[in-house]
């Protein structure tokens, strides 16, 4: 797939005592993925950057993946989540796959990210 949209989500709070998740979209806003995590802490951070490693791993190569969180483009980028060294194995990969496929990793705002507009009617 040549362009995808992520977006995680909390169920009941940030963090989540329940869990969470994400969504990928397609270009046209079709889900080609989502995923419910049950886990009690769940982050709202947590549910991004497991969402953009998830749209990178299916991404084809050159391919562009969108997120609504600087946050979790950051991580990526330098494969060092400071605040939550738990999750740097993820973001090792992320960054990896990024740096293997030649992916680009786009910031776009909140109401222009599909993923985020599905998860919005969940």
């Amino acid at each position: 797939m040549k362009i995808l949209y992520a977006d995680g989500f909390n169920i009941g709070g940030n963090p989540s005592r329940v869990g969470g998740g994400y969504t990928i979209t397609d270009e046209h806003g079709t889900v080609i993925c989502q995923e419910t995590i049950i886990k009690s802490g769940l982050t709202n951070n947590e549910g991004e950057l497991l969402g953009v490693l998830a749209a990178l791993e299916m991404a084809d190569y050159g391919a562009e993946v969108y997120t609504d969180s600087m946050n979790t483009i950051r991580w990526v980028k330098s494969a060092n989540p400071k605040a939550r060294p738990d999750l740097r194995e993820e973001c090792e990969q992320a960054h990896w796959l990024v740096e293997e496929k030649q992916i680009k990793l786009l910031f776009v705002p909140r109401d222009e990210n599909l993923a985020g507009i599905e998860n919005e009617k969940r």
